[in-house]
C-alpha cells in the first residue's frame, strides 16, 4: 500500500509542480496577491490578548466558578493592584489617599479606583476596630489623664503646663496620676520643648498620640485597587491607565522611601505581552538572518537560496493571514509561531531543493529535474507535512486552549509552507532562477558533508550503547516535575512582577487567595473548619468588617467620652504666670531629687522646664505653644468624634465596601488567605486542596492558578498521546509493516526519552510556556524518520552508505536551520520563552542524533539480521 500511496502522493506533488512550471507568471501574480492579502488582514485584523483566562477552555469547572465571580462582582474583574510604600506607614497611607483621590478624578483612563480603608466611613468609626484590650487601655488613660488634658484644653499655654507639672511633683493625688497616665505625652512635650530650645521645630503630634489607630493604617506598603476605563480597547485599557497611575504618582508630595508600582494578572500580562512582542519579532527576524546563512551554505547557489527564501517568506505571510482569519488574536504562546514556522517551514525548501540539485547534478534539464522533484521528494514532504502538523493538532481537543490556537495556526502553516514549495518554487526556477549552467556541472558529491560513518559501520555496538543512555534516562524520567509557579516563566526585572514577588512574600497582602459564594448563615461553621487548617491563615467576608465585643467596646468608647469633658477637670494647683510656675517646677524638682517614682516623661519635661527657665527674655514662648499645643484642640475634638461615633453594623458598612462582598443573589463572597508565603514548590497547590476540602466548588486566583497547571499537564499528557498514538497509525497505515513503523518510531521516542533525562539533569523543569515541546517533538521529528526509511525504501535497502546521500544532508541542514531559527528565542528576557526555545533547541538536537545515528544503525543491523547484504560498491549519490 505504501508504494501506492507513496507514487499517488508524487503524482499529485508532481501536478503542483508542472502546474507551477505551465503558468509561473500567473501562479507567481497570485501568490503575491494573496501575500498582500494576508499581510494586510494579519496587520489590521491581528491583535495581542494578554487574558490569560483565555489560554484554558471555558468548560473547566474553575473558570466557571471564576465567571461565577466576575459576573457578581464584576467590580473585582480586571483590576490594576497599585502597591503605595514609604519609610513608615503614616507616609505610605497619605500618598495612597492622595493617588487614589486624583485618579478618581481622571475618568478617562480610570474607571474606579478602591483604597481599603479610604471611605470616610472608616475614618468617622474607624475606632471600633480597635482591639478590646487597646480600647479600656486608652480608656483607663484618658480617665486618669482628664485632668491634664481638661487643664491644657481650656489654657494650652506654657504656663498651664508648668504649674500641672509642678502640682504632680508637689504629690497632689490627682495631678500626679495625670501625670504618670500621660507619660508618652510628656515625653513628646519634652522633645517638643528640648527641639525649640535648640532652634529646631518639633510639632507635638496630638492626633498620633490621642486616637488609636485602626489597624487598617499600619499597612505598609498600602494597596488600591485600579480599575482601568472601558473606553480603551486591545492593549488600551491597561496600558493607558498604567501610564495614567504612574503620571500621577510623579506628582505625588515627596516622602522618604516613596514607591509606587503597579501589578496584578492585568498589569503583568498587558507588560508582559507588550515586552514578549517585541522580543518575538527580534527573534523572528534574528531567526530569519540565522536560516540565510544555513541556506546560503547547504544550497551553494545564490539562485536555489533566493527562490527558498522568498518562498518561505510567502508562506509565513499566509500564515498570518490564516492566523487573522481563524484565530484573531495571539497570546503569549502563538506569538512565537513566526519562530516556529520559520524554523520548520524550511525544511520542505531545504529537501526540495536539495532533490532539484541533485536531479541538475545528474544532468537533466531543470523542467525534469523539477519534475522528478516533485515525483520523488514531493511524497514524502507531503508526509512529513502531515506527520508534522498532527503534533501541532493534537493539542486542539484539549482543554489549553493557547497552545491549541498555537496547534491551529502553525499546523496549518505547515501545509500552506508545502503549498508555497510546491507552487511558488517551481515558477521562481522555471522563470530563470533554476537554469544557471553551474548548476547542471555539479557532482552531487561534491555537497556530501562529513557524517560520521560509525553508525552503519558498526550498529551493534551503537545500539548497546543507546541501550544504556535509554535506560539511564528511563532512571531520571520520574524525576521530571512541572513547575506550577507562573511567575517563574516570566520575567524578573519587570516592575509588575517583582511587586507581585514583593506581595507574595506576605501573605496578608497575597493577590493568590481562594474565593467562594456562601449564604450566610453557613459561614461561621464554614470559617471554622477552614480557620482549623493549618494551611489557611484567615478568611475575610463582610463579617469581618463588624467588629466584635461591641458592648465591650461600648463601655470603653463610654468612658473615653466622659473622661474628655473639659468641665469636669480643676484648675491645676497655684496656676500662675508662667514665670512663677516655672520657678515652682525647679523648686519641686529639687525637692524631689532621686525620688525613683519619677516616670521618665516626668522627668525629661521637668529639665526641659528647667531649660526654658534659664533662658530668660531669649525664649520665644509664642513659638514653642505653637509646636507644643498648636494640634492639641482640634486633635481632642477629633477624638471626641470618633469616640461618640455609632457602632458598626452590617447595615451601616459602605457600599463601595458592600459591592466586593454581598452577591447579587444575596450570598456572601468570602476570601480565603494562606497561613504564609506561597512561593514554595507545591504550597499553593496545598493550600487551594485544603480549602477545596471544605469548598469544593471554590475558586479565586489561587485554585485558577493550581487548576490551569493540572489542565496544561493533563492537556500534555492528551496531546503526547494522541499525537504518538495517531503518527503511529498513520505510519502503518502507509506502510503496512510494523517494522517500518517501529523503525521511524524508535528515533523518535528516544530522542523524546533523551530529552526528558537531559532537562531532569540540568535542571530544566517543564512550565507554562515550555509544556508544549514534547509532543511538538513527535511531529517534527519524525520527519527525518520518515525520509530516511522513504529513501531506504526506495532502492538503498542494505546500502551502508545512506549517510552519505542528498537525503541524509537535507535531514542534517534541515534541523540544523529549525536549531538556528528555535535559539533565538531562547536569548528573550522572559523566561517561559526563553525555556520554550532551550527545551526544544535541546530536543531537535537529540533527535537529529537520533536519526542520524541510531536510525541508520537500525536500519543496517534489521537487514544483516534479515540476511540482507550489499550486493555492490555502496552508491555515494
Amino acid at each position: 500500500m505504501y508504494e501506492t500511496v507513496e507514487r499517488a502522493l508524487g503524482r499529485v506533488a508532481a501536478l503542483f509542480v508542472d502546474t507551477a512550471q505551465r503558468r509561473p507568471v500567473a501562479v507567481l501574480v497570485a501568490a503575491l496577491l494573496l501575500t498582500a492579502l494576508a499581510s494586510l488582514l494579519a496587520a489590521t485584523r491581528l491583535v495581542v490578548d494578554p487574558d490569560p483566562d483565555r489560554m484554558t477552555s471555558a468548560e473547566l469547572p474553575f473558570r466557571k466558578t471564576k465567571a461565577a465571580l466576575e459576573e457578581n462582582f464584576p467590580e473585582l474583574v480586571d483590576n490594576l493592584v497599585v502597591l503605595v510604600e514609604a519609610a513608615n506607614a503614616a507616609d505610605a497611607r497619605l500618598a495612597a489617599k492622595q493617588l487614589a483621590s486624583r485618579l478618581k478624578a481622571d475618568p478617562k483612563h480610570v474607571a474606579a479606583v478602591f483604597l481599603p480603608g479610604a471611605d470616610p466611613f472608616f475614618e468617622e468609626r474607624g475606632i471600633w476596630y480597635v482591639d478590646e484590650d487597646t480600647l479600656a487601655w486608652a480608656a483607663d488613660d484618658l480617665e486618669r489623664a482628664a485632668p491634664l488634658l481638661a487643664a491644657l484644653q481650656r489654657d494650652p499655654s506654657l504656663a498651664t503646663l508648668a504649674s500641672v507639672v509642678a502640682a504632680g511633683l508637689e504629690g497632689h493625688e490627682d495631678w500626679a496620676e495625670s501625670l504618670d497616665a500621660g507619660a508618652l505625652w510628656l515625653e513628646a512635650l519634652a522633645r517638643s520643648l528640648e527641639g525649640g530650645l535648640s532652634g529646631e521645630a518639633r510639632p507635638v503630634p496630638w492626633q498620633d498620640l490621642l486616637v488609636p489607630a485602626p489597624p487598617i493604617e499600619e499597612a505598609n506598603p498600602q494597596t488600591l485597587f485600579v480599575l482601568p476605563s472601558p473606553e480603551f480597547v486591545g492593549f488600551g485599557p491597561a496600558v493607558e491607565a498604567i501610564r495614567a497611575v504612574r503620571a500621577v504618582a510623579a506628582t505625588l508630595e515627596p516622602h522618604e522611601g516613596l514607591r509606587v508600582r503597579v501589578t496584578g494578572d492585568v498589569a503583568i500580562g498587558t507588560e508582559e505581552m507588550s515586552m514578549i512582542r517585541w522580543q518575538v519579532v527580534a527573534a523572528s527576524f534574528a531567526s530569519l538572518i540565522l536560516v540565510t546563512i544555513v541556506l546560503r551554505v547547504t544550497l551553494r547557489s545564490f539562485r536555489l537560496f533566493l527562490a527558498t527564501l522568498a518562498t518561505l517568506v510567502m508562506g509565513l505571510a499566509w500564515t498570518a493571514g490564516f492566523a487573522a482569519v481563524a484565530v484573531g488574536r495571539l497570546n503569549a504562546l502563538t506569538m512565537a509561531f513566526a519562530v516556529l514556522y520559520i524554523g520548520l517551514g524550511v525544511d520542505f525548501g531545504i529537501h526540495f531543493a536539495l532533490g532539484f540539485r541533485e536531479q541538475r547534478g545528474r544532468g537533466a534539464e531543470p523542467a525534469d529535474a523539477l519534475h522528478a522533484s516533485g515525483s520523488i521528494v514531493g511524497s514524502s514532504l507531503g508526509i512529513c507535512a502531515l506527520t508534522t502538523a498532527i503534533g501541532f493538532f493534537a493539542f486542539i481537543p484539549t482543554s489549553y486552549t493557547g497552545v491549541a490556537e498555537l496547534g491551529i495556526i502553525s499546523g496549518t502553516g505547515i501545509f500552506l509552507s508545502l503549498l508555497a514549495t510546491l507552487t511558488v518554487y517551481p515558477a521562481l526556477i522555471h522563470l530563470g532562477l533554476g537554469k544557471s549552467r553551474k548548476l547542471a556541472r555539479v557532482d552531487p558529491q561534491s555537497l556530501s558533508i562529513a557524517l560520521p560513518s560509525f553508525p552503519v559501520r558498526h550498529p551493534r555496538p551503537v545500539l548497546a550503547v543507546v541501550a544504556l543512555a535509554a535506560l539511564a534516562a528511563l532512571a531520571a524520567l520520574p524525576q521530571l516535575r512541572f513547575d506550577d509557579d507562573p511567575l517563574n516563566v516570566r520575567d524578573p526585572r519587570v516592575e509588575s512582577v517583582q511587586a507581585l514577588n514583593d506581595m507574595l512574600e506576605r501573605s496578608e497582602i497575597s493577590p493568590w487567595t481562594v474565593e467562594f459564594l456562601i449564604d450566610e448563615a453557613e459561614l461561621p461553621a464554614v470559617r471554622a473548619r477552614l480557620e482549623e487548617l493549618p494551611e489557611v491563615g484567615h478568611v475575610v467576608s463582610l463579617d469581618s468588617f463588624v467588629p466584635d465585643d461591641v458592648e465591650a467596646k461600648a463601655v470603653a468608647l463610654r468612658r473615653a467620652t466622659h473622661a474628655l469633658d473639659p468641665v469636669s477637670a480643676p484648675n491645676p494647683a497655684g496656676a500662675a504666670g508662667l514665670d512663677a510656675a516655672l520657678a515652682r517646677v525647679r523648686a519641686a524638682t529639687q525637692a524631689a531629687a532621686g525620688d525613683s517614682e519619677f516616670t521618665p516623661g516626668v522627668d525629661a519635661l521637668a529639665f526641659a522646664l528647667g531649660r526654658l527657665a534659664g533662658a530668660g527674655d531669649a525664649r520665644d514662648t509664642r513659638g514653642l505653644e505653637a509646636d507644643l499645643f498648636g494640634d492639641l484642640v482640634p486633635a481632642l475634638a477629633d477624638l471626641r468624634a470618633k469616640v461618640s461615633a455609632p457602632p458598626i453594623t452590617r447595615d451601616s458598612l459602605p457600599e463601595s465596601l458592600v459591592a466586593r462582598y454581598l452577591a447579587r443573589d444575596g450570598r456572601l463572597r468570602a476570601e480565603v488567605f494562606a497561613e504564609g508565603p506561597l512561593r514554595e514548590p507545591g504550597a499553593q497547590a496545598r493550600f487551594a486542596d485544603a480549602v477545596r476540602s471544605v469548598r469544593p466548588e471554590a475558586g479565586g486566583p489561587a485554585v485558577a492558578t493550581v487548576e490551569f497547571a493540572r489542565a496544561i499537564t493533563g492537556s500534555l499528557r492528551e496531546a503526547f498521546g494522541l499525537a504518538l498514538g495517531v503518527i503511529a497509525l498513520l505510519l502503518f497505515l502507509l506502510w503496512r509493516s510494523l517494522r517500518w513503523t517501529a523503525l521511524a518510531l524508535a528515533p523518535l521516542l528516544l530522542g523524546t526519552l533523551f530529552t526528558a533525562a537531559v532537562a531532569v539533569w540540568i535542571g530544566l523543569p517543564l512550565n507554562f510556556a515550555n509544556v508544549i515541546v514534547l509532543p511538538l517533538l513527535l511531529g517534527i521529528g519524525v520527519d527525518s524518520g520518515i525520509h530516511l526509511v522513504h529513501r531506504w525504501r526506495l532502492g538503498l535497502s542494505g546500502d551502508v552508505d545512506i549517510l552519505h546521500t542528498s537525503t541524509a544532508r537535507a535531514v542534517f541542514f534541515s534541523a540544523l536551520t529549525s536549531i538556528a531559527s528555535f535559539s533565538t528565542l531562547g536569548f528573550a528576557s522572559h523566561r517561559g520563552m526563553a525555556s520554550l526555545a532551550h527545551l526544544l533547541t535541546l530536543g531537535l538536537t537529540l533527535m537529529l542524533v537520533c536519526n542520524l545515528v541510531v536510525l541508520p544503525a537500525l536500519l543496517v543491523w534489521g537487514d544483516r539480521g534479515r540476511g540482507q547484504r550489499p550486493d555492490s560498491k555502496p552508491r555515494r549519490d
